[in-house]
């Protein structure tokens, strides 16, 4: 029963962040990092990497947290926490390297403490962007560059 609430009330909380679309951090911290547990800011992630979203809530105490994360095709995926007592909370969806794309995202966040009413909702946003691995994008140019090179000879020697 109890489960039942905290998960419609996160709906709940989760559709005003959607609709409000808030520029502010009621956070006390809101960023991405590389790893579970990790408190360094990181905004340009490699394509072999997994993001996390730190968030530092203003208190402890019961609460549940949750995240919409915008692909840069804007589609939404969901990922939660809770409920729970820690202050530090990370998020990373599980199924990242089934949803990945190269550019952009944007992640918007939330929090509710149930039984807090000085600190019962607050949210925030932030944004990281995937890159191409360097590898990968340096062997593409060089590929790139002898076909077009090729290209230009096999033109002169004909004419």
């Amino acid at each position: 029963m109890a489960k039942k609430l905290i998960t419609g009330l996160a709906v709940i909380l989760f559709s005003m962040v959607v609709l409000v679309n808030s520029p502010f951090a009621d956070f006390e911290q809101i960023y991405m990092t590389d790893a579970d547990g990790s408190t360094t800011s990181k905004t340009i992630f490699d394509w072999d990497e997994t993001p996390w979203l730190y968030l530092g809530l203003p208190q402890s105490g019961l609460n549940v947290t949750g995240a919409l994360w915008q692909d840069p095709n804007s589609r939404y995926y969901f990922t939660y926490s809770g409920p729970d007592t820690d202050q530090d909370i990370w998020l990373t969806l599980h199924n990242w390297n089934d949803v990945k794309k190269l550019d952009l995202w944007n992640v918007k966040a939330a929090y509710l403490y149930p039984h807090n009413p000085s600190h019962h909702i607050g949210w925030g946003c932030t944004s990281f962007t995937v890159t191409p691995e360097p590898i990968s994008f340096i062997l593409f140019l060089v590929g790139g560059a002898t076909l077009a090179a090729r290209r230009y000879y096999k033109r002169r020697r004909e004419s």
